[in-house]
C-alpha cells in the first residue's frame, strides 16, 4: 500500500466512523484529517506498523454498525477491513488493533439498553464471525507466521537474552519526546540509537486508543 492511499485511508475511515455515530460533516473531517495525518502514522508511514493501524477506524466503523442493527453484512464489512489489517505486515499491530476492537464491542454493547442479552450476544457473536473471516482472508499470509513462529529470530532472541525493556529514565520522553533532541536536529550526549523506538509520546500512545475512546464518549453524549 502505498503511502498516499495509506494516509487516505485512515482519514476517510476516520470520517466514516464519526458519520457513523451520528455526527456532522464538519467533526467528520475533523477526525478524519486528525486520525489521517497523526504524528505516529507519518512516523511509521514507510512501516507495517502503519499499514494495520490504517485500518482500525474501519473495523470500528463496521463494529458499530452491527452493534446499531446487527445485521450480517456488516460482519461481512467487517471481515474485509479486518483481512487489510492482519495483511498489513505487522502481527503485533494486528493483535492490537482487534483487542481495541474487542474491547470496544463489549462496552458499546453493554450500553445498548433498547436490546435484550439474547441480542446483545448475538451482535457481539457478529462482531467475532466478522473478525475470525477476516483471519481466514488473510490465512495466506497469517499461516506461515504462526508455522514459524518458534523459529523466529526474536523469539530465539528473547529466549536466550530475556526480554527487552526500555530502561528507567525513558519515562520523561513519555510527556517529552524530544528529551534527548531530535533525529534533525542533533542528539544529546546519552541519547538512545533508535529515536523512534526509545522515544515514548502521550501523543502517540493516545493513538492507539483515539478512535474507540472518541465513539464511545459520542454514544455517551447522544444517550444523555
Amino acid at each position: 500500500m502505498s503511502a498516499a492511499l495509506k494516509l487516505w485511508v485512515a482519514a476517510m475511515g476516520a470520517f466514516m466512523l464519526v458519520r457513523a455515530l451520528g455526527l456532522g460533516l464538519w467533526p467528520g473531517l475533523v477526525a478524519g484529517f486528525a486520525y489521517g495525518f497523526l504524528p505516529f502514522g507519518i512516523l511509521w508511514l514507510q512501516y507495517p506498523h502503519s499499514s494495520v493501524w490504517t485500518f482500525l477506524p474501519w473495523m470500528l466503523w463496521a463494529g458499530e454498525r452491527i452493534a446499531r442493527e446487527g445485521r450480517l453484512r456488516d460482519a461481512g464489512w467487517l471481515a474485509l477491513a479486518s483481512a487489510g489489517a492482519f495483511l498489513g505486515g505487522h502481527p503485533e499491530s494486528a493483535a492490537h488493533v482487534a483487542t481495541v476492537l474487542a474491547i470496544y464491542g463489549a462496552i458499546r454493547l453493554l450500553r445498548l439498553g433498547e436490546a435484550g442479552r439474547r441480542e446483545r450476544l448475538r451482535r457481539y457473536g457478529l462482531m467475532a464471525l466478522g473478525g475470525v473471516a477476516g483471519g481466514m482472508l488473510a490465512a495466506a499470509a497469517l499461516l506461515p507466521v504462526a508455522l514459524n513462529l518458534r523459529d523466529a529470530a526474536w523469539v530465539e532472541g528473547r529466549a536466550t537474552q530475556g526480554g527487552f525493556h526500555l530502561p528507567l529514565e525513558s519515562w520523561r520522553t513519555f510527556f517529552f519526546p524530544d528529551w534527548w533532541g531530535r533525529p534533525t536536529g542533533g542528539q544529546l550526549p546519552g541519547a538512545p540509537v533508535n529515536y523512534n523506538d526509545r522515544a515514548g509520546s502521550a501523543s502517540l500512545a493516545l493513538r492507539r486508543v483515539w478512535p474507540a475512546g472518541t465513539s464511545l464518549l459520542a454514544v455517551a453524549r447522544r444517550a444523555g
